[in-house]
């Protein structure tokens, strides 16, 4: 950070609660002049892989992704961050796990990065960020409905589903609208009551 400690410290509060710390370590460094900067970035890369920078002046440097103040404080950006960080469960590594177990597609890989697209944009519609690990859960639970629909098996219900629908109205009909593309894609219809479960696991993982 070249503005000194004050900054550095609101960026270090915003990025820390979307980053896995057992996985990822957040270092601050304090920005004097470029080219001493980016000896320090050669000498971390000696002992880390460096997901991203993150401050107040541009550093392009070894293709490492740069994220500015403005884009910590936009939500949209900042989910950016996380999935950079976090090494968001590979699609491949999703895909293999399920393959075998959820027969009912033709591409399983095609199935999940619809999902993937989809859970992206529902947290990008409700100006929500999940908690690290939840958006490969929700894609999985998601892979398995959409089976469970194809073969025609029973729903599942949701406790009060008519007040939790009243309470939560608006992000009831973002995650409905996200998902139409889905049904269209594989002719089923999402029942309400596994509407409100996603819904339901979007807000509960949601990093305050």
């Amino acid at each position: 950070c070249f503005t000194g400690e004050g900054v550095a410290a609101k960026l270090y509060q915003r990025i820390l609660p979307v980053i896995d710390e057992t996985k990822v370590e957040l270092i601050q460094m304090q920005f004097i002049e470029r080219e001493t900067f980016k000896k320090h970035i050669d000498n971390l890369m000696e002992e880390y892989e460096i997901k991203a920078i993150a401050g107040t002046v541009d550093v392009e440097y070894q293709n490492i992704p740069f994220f500015s103040v403005y884009d910590i404080f936009d939500d949209e950006k900042l989910n950016v961050l996380k999935r950079i960080a976090s090494d968001e469960v590979a699609i491949d590594t999703i895909v293999h796990s399920l393959s075998g177990v959820i027969t009912s597609v033709d591409s399983l890989q095609k199935l999940i990065l619809m999902l993937q697209k989809t859970v992206h944009q529902i947290q990008t519609d409700m100006h929500i960020i999940v908690e690290p690990g939840v958006d490969a859960g929700i894609m999985i639970h998601l892979a398995f409905l959409v089976d469970a629909l194809i073969k025609g098996e029973e729903a599942r219900t949701f406790p009060n589903l008519a007040e939790y629908v009243k309470t939560h109205r608006l992000e009831i009909d973002v995650v409905r609208t996200n998902f139409m593309l889905i049904e269209r894609a594989y002719r089923v219809t999402i029942p309400e009551a596994e509407v409100a479960h996603v819904t339901q696991m979007f807000l509960e993982n949601e990093i305050k």
